[in-house]
């Protein structure tokens, strides 16, 4: 599997050299090769990134990502007001921990299982899924969350991968 993920990446960076290899494209292109060939995987990972949804992530259009972290924050606030307001108490903002699992898909993040179904959602639904889905993540943590300190608090959002607790059917819920 590796040598297949490396023959992806540099397929795709010579496609692509404007775009060129970005931090967690790997995550995408190994879960592609989890079900497809290599051929097919580089298919799809370009179709993948060359998405509206992917293209502002990688090209690192901080226009873009500004306006998906104020889409989650206006969500977050209004469907999670308590957590909310104790993230902003804590100065936990969500740069600190969306963008990774928005741009993988949550394949850095969540085991592979929870992970293939949230890919799924996404490829049926759309850009919209993945931050409800990010909501999802913080509404099953939160009573996790109440009085955890700052420290604490980031390493549970940025490792949620090595949590065997996770209940997918209450996280999907």
């Amino acid at each position: 599997l590796e040598q297949q993920l490396r023959d992806v990446l540099e397929a795709y960076i010579f496609y692509r050299p404007d775009v060129g290899y970005v931090q967690g494209m790997s995550y995408l292109a190994a879960m592609l090769l989890l079900s497809l060939d290599t051929f097919q995987a580089f298919v799809a990972l370009t179709n993948l990134l060359h998405s509206h949804y992917f293209l502002s992530f990688f090209a690192m259009d901080m226009l873009e990502i500004t306006i998906r972290f104020n889409v989650f924050n206006h969500f977050f606030q209004r469907q999670l007001p308590a957590l909310y307001d104790q993230f902003a108490e804590l100065d936990v903002t969500c740069e600190l921990y969306l963008l990774n699992w928005l741009m993988t898909l949550f394949a850095k993040s969540l085991p592979i299982d929870i992970t293939t179904r949230l890919w799924d959602n996404y490829l049926l639904v759309g850009e919209s899924f993945m931050i409800r889905a990010a909501l999802g993540v913080l509404k099953w943590l939160s009573m996790q969350f109440i009085d955890m300190p700052f420290e604490d608090l980031m390493v549970v959002l940025t490792h949620l991968h090595t949590r065997e607790d996770i209940d997918e059917d209450e996280l999907f819920e």
